[in-house]
């Protein structure tokens, strides 16, 4: 590696930078897993779930949740059920729509922000 540093400066600043942003999203990720209420783990992960897929797809319209209720229960620690209701609670504050095909569009992505506190310094943003 330290040849590579010599021989490409810019790198070591790079590997840095991106080794700061996985450790700042692996803390989030655990103080969402932690500390917040159900509404607000459902709030923080979708927005992290979008920026994942604006990677690989256009997600101005929505974007098709990769993962089933069961996965994201398992993921956030909380029961299927739990999860349901905290879906239908966003989409009756008008921060979110479902659409039949497990397709999400956040509608309101600032108070879905605010609501889970979610920061844009996810890994989902490395590039």
């Amino acid at each position: 590696m330290k040849a590579l540093y010599q021989e490409f400066p810019k790198l070591e600043y790079r590997v840095h930078e991106i080794a700061s942003r996985v450790v700042e999203a692996t803390m989030d990720q655990l103080f969402v897993l932690g500390r917040k209420r159900t509404i607000e783990k459902i709030a923080w992960f979708l927005l992290f779930i979008e920026a994942k897929q604006s990677h690989v797809e256009d997600v101005s319209e929505g974007f098709v949740m990769p993962m089933t209720r069961i996965d994201i229960a398992d993921y956030l620690g909380l029961v299927v059920e739990t999860v349901s209701r905290g879906f239908s609670q966003l989409r009756a504050k008008g921060l979110i729509e479902l659409s039949h095909k497990w397709r999400v569009n956040i509608l309101d992505r600032e108070g879905l922000a605010r609501l889970g506190g979610y920061s844009d310094t996810s890994t989902a943003d490395i590039k």
